[in-house]
Formats: C-alpha cells, structure tokens, sequence
C-alpha cells in the first residue's frame, strides 16, 4: 500500500525530465507565398479562378522600380546670334553693329557704329529688327541726304545687308521711306510670321527732333565667313 504513492511520484519525475529533455520545437520554414490562383482547388472552375485571380490579396505584390537613368550632361550653351554688321553698298554705308545696351538710357547713339534695339529681334528671328546710327560722316548721313532729295524716291529697291554673328548675311530691299517721324509705328507694323528691317537716323541736332525712318522687306539669307560678318567694332562717346 506504501508503493503507489512512490510509484505515483515517480511517474511525475520522469515526465518533468522528458519534458526539460526534448528539443525545443524548430521554427517551421515557411510556406511560399502562392497567388490566389495558385490557391485554388482543382475543383474550381476557370470562372472561380479568375474571380479569385482578381481579388486583392492579403499580401500586396511588389513591382520592381525601373532603374532611373543617369542625367544627361549639361550641353554647351550657345548665345543666340547677334547682328553685327550693316552695309549699303550703294551709298557706301559699311559700320560694325553693337548693342543699344552699351550705355545707360537714353541710350545716346555712339560714333562709329550703328547700334540694334534690344527691345526689338534679331535678324535671324520673325519680327523687327532696328537698326540705328548718328546722321554724320562714315555712318548713316547719306541715307538723310538721299531722303532729302524726292522724299527719298532713289531709296527705294536698294538692298541693304546685316550680318549676324553666327556668320550669316541677311539681305533686305528698301519699301518705304519716313520722314520726320515721331514713333515706332512703321516699325510695329511687321505682319506676323515676317521678317522686315528698320533703319533709323536723326534728322537734326537733339533727341526730340524728327527721325529719318526707312523700312526694308527681307530677301533672304546666306552664309558667309565669319571674319566678313564680325568686323571690329570701336565704339567711343561722340564729341
């Protein structure tokens, strides 16, 4: 009768060290991941498995990033092309153009130059070009002198040349003739898509003074060697 009790103890002894003895339970890998479609039973029908192919699963799929491309290098800047030369053949005209931004408004004409509007474009662009120099010896006398004489009527046909800087030579014929004027309307009357170009000189000592305006159509343009179309210009204060 004295046994069992020791029996009983014994029995529970030997369950605690069965237990402290055996290995501690392995983490079970785990499943792959499947699809919705691959969950499927093969009992399933094709309508099933596309329904189930198109609910959202648990699990949101990762779509790989497109690598972004590296940045292009920074390409060479290039100024846009400048006139820098007028000619009138016929009258002997043949100055350097400069910027009328050489000096402070009024902007005051330079000697030995002519000088382009900034507020007006290139001729290598659609629009205006205005093109301007002092009525005085070696620049724009003889177009006052020729205006003085018939209102300008032997002005008219004669081509005028600008050069650009990118070595292009830009031809224009003379259309009309403006005397005495006070604005920029002939100037602001280049139709849309076209090119024209303005010669402007003074007609007397002053700013207020009238202006010789003179409008050409343009003829088209040509290349040419960049030393013909960028003559040295030497600006200077006139006295």
């Amino acid at each position: 009768m004295m046994r069992r009790p020791q029996l009983g103890l014994l029995m529970a002894v030997s369950v605690a060290l069965a237990a402290c003895s055996s290995e501690p339970p392995r983490e079970s890998q785990a499943a792959p991941k499947t699809s919705p479609s691959q969950m499927a039973s093969p009992s399933q029908t094709a309508s099933q498995v596309s329904s189930a192919s198109s609910a959202p699963s648990a699990t949101a799929s990762v779509e790989a990033a497109p690598i972004p491309l590296p940045p292009s290098p920074p390409g060479e800047f290039v100024f846009p092309a400048r006139a820098s030369r007028v000619t009138v053949t016929t009258l002997g005209i043949d100055l350097p153009v400069v910027s009328s931004d050489l000096q402070p408004p009024p902007n005051f004409p330079l000697c030995d130059v002519a000088q382009y509007l900034t507020t007006y474009r290139q001729p290598t662009d659609e629009g205006t070009t205005y093109i301007y120099a002092h009525a005085r010896e070696g620049m724009f006398l003889p177009l006052l002198d020729a205006s003085e004489r018939e209102d300008g009527a032997e002005l008219l046909g004669v081509e005028v040349q600008v050069y650009s800087d990118d070595g292009q030579l830009h031809r224009y014929e003379i259309f009309e003739v403006e005397r005495h004027a006070k604005d920029y309307e002939l100037a602001n009357s280049t139709p849309e898509g076209e090119r024209r170009l303005i010669l402007q000189t003074s007609e007397g000592a002053g700013a207020d003074v009238p202006k010789l305006v003179i409008g050409a159509e343009y003829l088209g343009s040509e290349e040419v060697d960049i030393e013909e179309a960028t003559p040295e210009a030497q600006p200077r204060e006139c006295s």
